[in-house]
């Protein structure tokens, strides 16, 4: 969770957690990753427009948050 010294510093972050924090805040706050990301799917098409590429990601990470197959490195 690095920070930013500028706006355009922070425009050029991702919008989603890196993995490692990711999996920290789950581990802390115990919350459903998949409902998670349900849920900011539904928001990024309410957007829409610019937001394609991010739907598309949230669609594979919620087929594979709900997957039972653990993920290879």
């Amino acid at each position: 969770m690095n920070g930013s010294n500028n706006l355009e510093e922070n425009a050029t972050k991702p919008i989603e957690f890196c993995p490692n924090c990711l999996r920290k805040l789950q581990s802390n706050i115990g919350f459903d990753i998949a409902k998670r990301y349900k849920g900011l799917e539904v928001c990024f098409q309410e957007l829409g427009g610019l937001f394609e590429a991010d739907i598309g990601w949230y669609k594979k990470a919620i087929a594979l948050a709900e997957s039972k197959e653990p993920v290879s490195k």
